[in-house]
């Protein structure tokens, strides 16, 4: 049973073997209805989120969605302000604090009680913070964000200004020009994939379309200023400190050479490790 003031429907989607899945809500700190959509992949085992990174959209999973639901019931939203996605209203700070309650209210309205978790960048810190409330079963964060210095915050920052600025720049003919070769997709991707001559023509005119109407952009950058996670996530233990560093700089590493971050695995199962 979906909570008062979500109304949801679920319909396929032609060009894809996975049925897309929209959700609106009040659970906004504005109070008015968000619509949040995204794609499910129906798959066996338990229930498993995944959110994507700042500028992007739900399709960033699309390459994993096949083999994550030969052990999961998967579902890939937009975040608010990114994709197909409203952004919060106006005045509304796009911070942890009110992103978080709209992932909590859609996962209720799709019937994932506590959730697995996946996150890459702003969806690996939005996953931390929903482990840290206790609303997923487990957190995956990839490369999060809301480890960095002030100086690698710097640095992240003015790297995705240029970025969003390039695509609002480039004419769409142009964006399309340059997808064709593999040396065009690096020049429109190559600070978020180590290997961005791998990614599809289609798919690397469709991310930077993403980035260009990003309406959250902004505000989502704003609030992260002063976005730090520096909190333990209750009941969930960590792995080894050699295996979160290890497994954070291969992340790391296809966006930002320079930096690393404690990216880490939290399971919040009764038998730590033993997930399914």
């Amino acid at each position: 049973m979906a909570p008062a003031g979500v109304r949801a429907a679920v319909h396929d989607e032609p060009r894809s073997p996975h049925a897309r899945t929209d959700r609106v809500h009040d659970r906004d700190p504005g109070g008015s209805p968000h619509h949040v959509p995204g794609v499910r992949a129906a798959g066996r085992g338990r229930a498993l989120l995944l959110l994507h990174g700042i500028g992007h959209h739900w399709q960033a999973w699309e390459p994993v969605l096949d083999v994550l639901a030969t052990e999961r019931e998967v579902i890939a939203v937009d975040l608010p302000g990114f994709g197909s996605s409203d952004g919060l209203p106006e005045g509304v700070a796009h911070d942890l604090s009110a992103v978080v309650p709209v992932l909590g209210a859609f996962c209720e309205a799709v019937g994932f009680e506590r959730p697995h978790v996946a996150g890459n960048s702003l969806g690996g810190l939005l996953a931390l913070e929903l482990g840290r409330e206790k609303r997923v079963r487990s957190v995956t964060a990839l490369s999060p964000a809301g480890f960095w210095s002030e100086g690698e915050r710097r640095y992240a920052f003015g790297t995705l200004r240029a970025m969003r600025g390039a695509a609002l720049s480039l004419p769409v003919p142009v964006i399309e020009r340059l997808s064709r070769t593999a040396a065009g997709r690096t020049v429109l991707t190559s600070t978020i994939y180590a290997r961005p001559g791998r990614r599809s023509p289609e798919a690397v005119v469709a991310e930077t379309l993403a980035l260009r109407g990003a309406t959250g952009f902004h505000q989502t950058l704003a609030a992260g200023r002063t976005a730090l996670f520096r909190d333990d996530v209750p009941r969930f233990p960590s792995p080894s400190p050699g295996a979160a560093a290890t497994g954070c700089c291969r992340a790391v590493r296809a966006s930002a050479p320079s930096t690393c971050c404690p990216a880490r695995v939290w399971c919040g199962c009764p038998a730590a490790g033993t997930c399914r």
